[in-house]
């Protein structure tokens, strides 16, 4: 494929995601495909069947899911690096290698950077890149980043310190 032919292929995977239609995506990748989402622990999705299950992560976790597709670089070989940012409100279990998080209610909004590459027509590798911890923070099961936290706490403290001046 031309290097222009694989930017509007990769863009048409994306559509596919937008429209929440993980078989027209899984069609568009090669029997032997494999996805390494490198901030779930380096799980490894194989095959047309492991991008429908990563796939259907996401959109069962983020009911309106939607991506805004910011980047994308094609070489003139097989290589193409996108960046997105995905967006959803987490209604549903996401599900991932530490377990279950129950839905939360909140929106996210996730910086993604992938590499993939294109052979014979075909969508053979994807390695996806994202902050796990921000993706968690904004979930709420994280704690804040540590100057929030600081923060917090020195706000809680001085209400404290308030409550007991009252009391006196």
């Amino acid at each position: 494929m031309e290097t222009q032919d694989n930017a509007a292929f990769i863009r048409n995977l994306f559509d596919a995601f937008n429209d929440h239609d993980p078989d027209h995506a899984a069609a568009m990748v090669s029997e032997d495909f494999e996805l390494v989402d490198f901030a779930a622990e380096s799980q490894i999705f194989r095959g047309q069947q492991g991008l429908r299950q990563w796939l259907q992560i996401f959109l069962t976790a983020f009911p309106d899911a939607k991506v805004e597709l910011t980047s994308v670089v094609a070489t003139g070989g097989d290589w193409v690096f996108t960046e997105f940012v995905g967006r959803g409100t987490h209604r549903g279990p996401l599900v991932g290698p530490a377990g279950t998080i129950l839905p939360t209610g909140r929106r996210i909004e996730l910086p993604v950077g992938e590499l993939l590459r294109v052979e014979e027509g075909k969508i053979t590798l994807v390695h996806t890149y994202y902050d796990g911890a921000t993706l968690m923070r904004q979930l709420g099961v994280f704690p804040p980043r540590p100057e929030v936290l600081g923060r917090i706490l020195i706000y809680q403290a001085k209400k404290l310190r308030s409550r007991v001046r009252e009391r006196r």
